[in-house]
């Protein structure tokens, strides 16, 4: 008797992009279809696998239930237009059997220009340059190490290269 009835009557899926059919075969076996069933939240520019999938192709209709969320919170409207330079060109789906654009994405968030605030002014390392080493104070050569439980000569802070902004530009909202 235990599994006559669906076992959820609602269901969140995040990162949904990446989903495969078997996947959403599986959600809709375990939530009956109906008002508020599934929240789905996807991005197809995010797709890490290559799985183009129709959900009506799967018993999942989204046609004329789907919101594209535009607004950005997350990052800066200068570093949204260089992503979106990035995957200019390419098809992407929008799992309902169509395209999807970048068109009217938009951030509230801006801030200092990417060509020349985005690269350090402080002391850096080249990969090849010598580390302190955990050894007595003799170096080796290869690239600077990041991990914060990684040993050091030095002390911790003045160990890293360090990334100073313009002081005139932090991220601001308009």
């Amino acid at each position: 008797m235990r599994y006559l009835r669906h076992r959820y009557q609602h269901i969140v899926v995040d990162e949904a992009q990446d989903l495969s059919p078997a996947h959403w075969k599986m959600l809709r076996a375990m939530v009956a279809s109906g008002e508020g069933d599934l929240f789905i939240a996807s991005d197809t520019h995010q797709r890490i696998y290559d799985r183009q999938v129709t959900l009506s192709t799967v018993g999942i209709h989204i046609r004329g239930r789907a919101s594209k969320l535009t607004l950005s919170y997350r990052t800066t409207q200068e570093i949204l237009d260089q992503a979106a330079k990035v995957v200019s060109g390419a098809s992407y789906d929008d799992l309902d059997d169509g395209t999807d654009t970048l068109d009217g994405y938009h951030s509230l968030l801006h801030g200092p220009s990417l060509s020349t605030s985005l690269a350090p002014t402080g002391p850096t390392r080249s990969p090849s340059s010598p580390r302190p080493s955990s050894s007595g104070g003799r170096t080796s050569p290869g690239p600077p190490r990041t991990a914060p439980y990684a040993t050091r000569a030095a002390p911790w802070p003045s160990a890293l290269p360090t990334t100073r902004w313009p002081a005139a530009s932090p991220p601001t909202w308009r």
